[in-house]
């Protein structure tokens, strides 16, 4: 059931070749529903050529359980600062929670 929970925070872990190697699930939130699993946005590189990595969450019982990388960019470079930005939880309406604001983590 979703609504009153909190958001999931992740961090990407860079390859060295200018991709997007893993996410780092630091907390996987709660009060998501396992049907409509939360956008998740990787920040686009500062290359202008470079294109932003393309993820999917996974949700069970509520809380992101996994980060799946389906597109792991191209053009990041060791300077950048690339954020993953996961949706908050929603309540039984679609709104986004109230208490729960998105987060983020470099």
């Amino acid at each position: 059931a979703a609504g009153a929970g909190r958001p999931a925070l992740a961090r990407p872990k860079m390859a060295l070749t200018g991709e997007v190697g893993a996410l780092v699930l630091l907390s996987g939130g709660s009060g998501y529903s396992d049907d409509e699993p939360p956008a998740v946005t990787v920040t686009r590189p500062a290359d202008p050529h470079g294109r932003a990595a393309r993820v999917a969450a996974r949700v069970v019982n509520g809380s992101v359980e996994a980060l799946i990388v389906q597109d792991p960019g191209a053009g990041y470079g060791k300077g950048d600062a690339a954020l993953v930005i996961i949706e908050p939880p929603r309540d039984a309406s679609g709104v986004p929670d109230f208490f729960a604001t998105t987060a983020e983590a470099r």
